[in-house]
């Protein structure tokens, strides 16, 4: 019983290093975060609780990231508004 859930929280500390790692370089969806996590073969019920934990802490923000998806289109690929949209 300890066993599994010893192994449960490291497989919870891996997700979380994995989706802290992943924010590193730049902002991520929450759709990004999910499929990052499922590549690294982490288990769904463990990405999503990595991906309310990341929420709530700030670091996954949908609006955020569209904002700034946006404006950096608009900055370095000359997008206009109609076809951010």
């Amino acid at each position: 019983m300890q066993e599994d859930e010893s192994s449960a929280e490291q497989a919870r500390e891996r997700a979380r290093a994995l989706g802290y790692r992943y924010l590193g370089r730049r902002d991520r969806s929450e759709r990004e975060m999910r499929a990052h996590l499922a590549a690294k073969a982490v288990e769904a019920s463990v990405a999503e609780g990595v991906v309310t934990l990341l929420t709530e802490q700030g670091y996954l923000d949908d609006a955020r990231f569209a904002k700034r998806l946006a404006a950096d289109r608009r900055r370095l690929d000359d997008w206009g508004p109609e076809r951010i949209e």
